[in-house]
C-alpha cells in the first residue's frame, strides 16, 4: 500500500471568513498531526486549495486574506499544492496523474468540508479505482440552512462519514490512522531487513555453486537490469538451493538435466556444469546426465549440451581445475 494524505481546502474561508467550521471540535489539530505523521512516514502530502470560479464571488476569492491557506498548512512541507474549482479534488487538476506517476494506490482525505470536498474527491478517488482512508476527526463541516432545510454540523458529518464507510472508504481516527502508519512502518523495516537477508543468503549460495562464473552473470546484469540480478540472487539461490531435502550436488545434476532438456540456454547451462563440479560432481556424472536426455529431450539437445560440457572441461583443465 502506497499512500498519499489530501489536506483539503484548509483555508482561512473557514476559521476568520464566513464559513467558520464548528464540528468535530480539534479538527485543524488532528489535520497538523497526520500531516506531521505523514511526513515522519513518508506519505505523500498533497495540499488542495479551492478558489471561485468568478471574482465576484463572496467565497474563496483569490487573492483574498480568506483565500489563502492556513498558516499551519504552509508552516509544513508538502509534496504538490492543487488549485481547484470544484468540490471533487480530481476535476479540471493533475490529481490523477500525479498520484498514477508515483504509483499511489490510497489516498487519506482530511480538510473540509466533510459533505462537500472532501465527501466529492473520496467518492472520485473510489471510482478512479484508488482505497480511500477518511480520517473522521480531521474533516470538518458547520451547520447548513437552505430550501432544504437545516442540518447541523455533527448530522452532517455523522451522515457523511456512515455514507462513506459503508461503500467508499475506510472511516478511521486520526490517532488510529497514525498508529497503523507506526505499525506499517514496523512492518516495512522488518520486510526489509528479511529482504536483505534473503539476498545476503542468495549471494553467499550463489558463490558456493557457481563461483565467478555466477557472479560474472550478475555483474553484466546490473548496468540494464539490477533489479533482475536482484531477483536471480533471492528467488532460486536465496529461497529454492537453501531449501532442505536435497544436498547441492544432487540439485545441480537437475538443474544440468533441465538445461539440458531446454535446449536454449547454453550459458545458463555452462554455468550451472560449472557449478555441478564446484560441489562435488564428476565429469563423468555430468557426462551421463546429459546422455540419460537423449532419451526425453532428443539428440539435438543432448548433442548441444555435451559440448557445452566439452567446452567447460577444457576451461576448467586450462585452469588446472577438476
Amino acid at each position: 500500500m502506497k499512500r498519499a494524505l489530501l489536506v483539503i481546502d484548509v483555508q482561512n474561508e473557514y476559521f476568520t471568513g464566513k464559513l467558520p467550521v464548528t464540528y468535530p471540535k480539534d479538527s485543524l489539530h488532528n489535520i497538523m498531526n497526520a500531516m506531521d505523521a505523514a511526513k515522519e512516514h513518508s506519505v505523500l502530502v498533497i495540499v488542495v486549495q479551492h478558489t471561485a470560479k468568478t471574482t465576484e464571488s463572496l467565497v474563496f476569492r483569490k487573492g483574498s486574506a480568506e483565500w489563502q491557506l492556513q498558516p499551519d498548512v504552509t508552516s509544513r512541507p508538502f509534496d504538490l499544492l492543487i488549485e481547484k474549482n470544484f468540490p471533487g479534488s480530481f476535476t479540471g487538476t493533475i490529481m490523477e496523474k500525479w498520484l498514477r506517476e508515483r504509483d499511489i494506490d490510497t489516498v487519506v482525505i482530511a480538510g473540509y468540508m466533510t459533505q462537500m470536498c472532501c465527501d466529492t474527491t473520496a467518492r472520485q478517488a473510489f471510482h478512479l479505482g484508488l482505497s480511500v482512508e477518511f480520517l473522521s476527526d480531521a474533516t470538518g463541516t458547520l451547520s447548513f440552512t437552505n430550501s432544504a432545510g437545516t442540518a447541523t454540523g455533527e448530522e452532517l458529518h455523522r451522515a457523511i462519514l456512515v455514507t462513506q464507510a459503508s461503500r467508499f472508504s475506510r472511516v478511521i481516527r486520526t490517532d488510529e490512522w497514525i498508529k497503523l502508519l507506526n505499525e506499517n512502518g514496523q512492518l516495512e523495516e522488518n520486510v526489509v531487513t528479511m529482504e536483505q537477508d534473503r539476498y545476503l543468503r542468495g549471494l553467499e549460495k550463489l558463490r558456493e555453486i557457481d563461483g565467478a562464473a555466477g557472479e560474472r552473470v550478475i555483474e553484466s546484469l546490473k548496468d540494464i537490469a539490477p533489479d533482475l540480478a536482484r531477483y536471480v540472487i533471492e528467488f532460486p539461490f536465496g529461497d529454492i538451493y537453501c531449501r532442505p531435502g536435497l544436498d547441492l550436488k544432487s540439485r545441480e545434476i537437475a538443474v544440468v538435466a533441465s538445461l539440458t532438456a531446454l535446449g536454449n540456454a547454453a550459458p545458463q547451462l555452462k554455468v550451472h556444469i560449472h557449478g555441478a563440479l564446484n560441489v562435488g560432481c564428476s565429469r563423468k556424472e555430468i557426462i551421463e546426465v546429459i546422455i540419460q536426455m537423449a532419451v526425453y529431450a532428443g539428440f539435438p539437445a543432448s548433442l548441444n549440451a555435451m559440448f557445452a560440457a566439452k567446452e567447460v572441461f577444457k576451461e576448467r583443465d586450462e585452469k588446472g581445475l577438476s
